[in-house]
């Protein structure tokens, strides 16, 4: 899997990528908290198929790329896990590969990543789809992502997942035949990309993220699509109408019937979704 290292205040780190496809606009993949590139597993190929080229990285702290848990102060764990620095790691992977300007795909705290590239570096970004996300620290996120923190500061890493899973996964999914197998695959994915301590300290850095993201967002002129689950709990589908108050040139996809794991719940809506918009506004046309 290729890497890449840049220079930070923190120094040196490395990013862990993944390209697919050779052809089209290209279109980066940013996952969610707890997550790596590989929950991108149902995205990728078909987003290549319809001729794009994908790139899917690791956040700083999870998966392949750096992650540090030795820290002078909190205040430099903070810093080193901000958003603003998953941001600037965004641009330096745009650099490395030799993209001007690209698509942003986010999910979740992907989502609030793309939100704030797309506001600050505007002449990098073509469209902007965020799924499953927020541009406000509504009284639920802070409510549930704090429920996380307790979890993570005082379990092991697979207890600690399964006080997740009544926030992330629909009712529909819970009930199916398919759920065992997926939860015990998304499981297999949390303990792998995860620590408890990067996890907790993260949220840290959401929840604290409040009227800095509206002020970033307001800035937004490209083209956006919102996308909500309709059973979707920790980011109901309002959040996706106040984030179009900000935003009003933003277009919403609800998808019924799935919760926030939109991308693994109803793979097929989900792509659709992207697919359609991304070749909407592509500057190399698709067919």
């Amino acid at each position: 899997m290729p890497e890449f290292t840049r220079d930070t205040e923190h120094g040196p780190i490395s990013i862990s990528y993944k390209k697919t496809g050779n052809a089209g606009d290209p279109v980066f993949l940013l996952h969610g908290l707890g997550e790596d590139k590989s929950a991108w597993q149902f995205q990728i190929a078909p987003i290549a198929k319809a001729g794009f080229t994908v790139y899917a990285h690791d956040a700083r702290g999870f998966g392949r790329s750096t992650r540090v848990e030795e820290f002078e102060d909190e205040e430099k764990a903070q810093s080193f896990y901000s958003l603003e620095n998953d941001v600037t790691d965004v641009i330096a992977l745009m650099d490395h590969v030799g993209v001007e300007k690209g698509h942003l795909v986010g999910h979740s705290m992907g989502g609030l990543i793309a939100q704030v590239v797309s506001a600050l570096y505007p002449d990098r970004v073509i469209t902007t789809i965020i799924a499953n996300s927020f541009s406000h620290p509504h009284p639920r996120i802070v409510a549930a992502t704090r429920a996380w923190q307790r979890a993570m500061e005082n379990m092991p890493l697979k207890e600690a997942f399964d006080v997740l899973i009544p926030w992330i996964m629909g009712e529909k999914m819970m009930t199916s035949p398919l759920y065992e197998a997926l939860i015990s695959e998304v499981r297999k994915i949390f303990v792998k990309t995860n620590t408890n301590w990067c996890f907790a300290n993260k949220i840290k850095t959401i929840r604290t993220k409040g009227p800095e993201l509206l002020d970033y967002i307001k800035k937004i002129k490209n083209p956006v699509l919102l996308i909500g689950g309709g059973d979707d709990v920790i980011t109901p589908p309002r959040y996706q109408d106040h984030t179009k108050s900000v935003i009003p040139q933003a277009e919403i996809v609800i998808i019924p019937k799935v919760g926030h794991q939109a991308t693994l719940e109803n793979p097929v809506a989900f792509n659709k979704a992207i697919i359609d918009f991304l070749k909407n506004y592509a500057i190399q046309k698709v067919s």
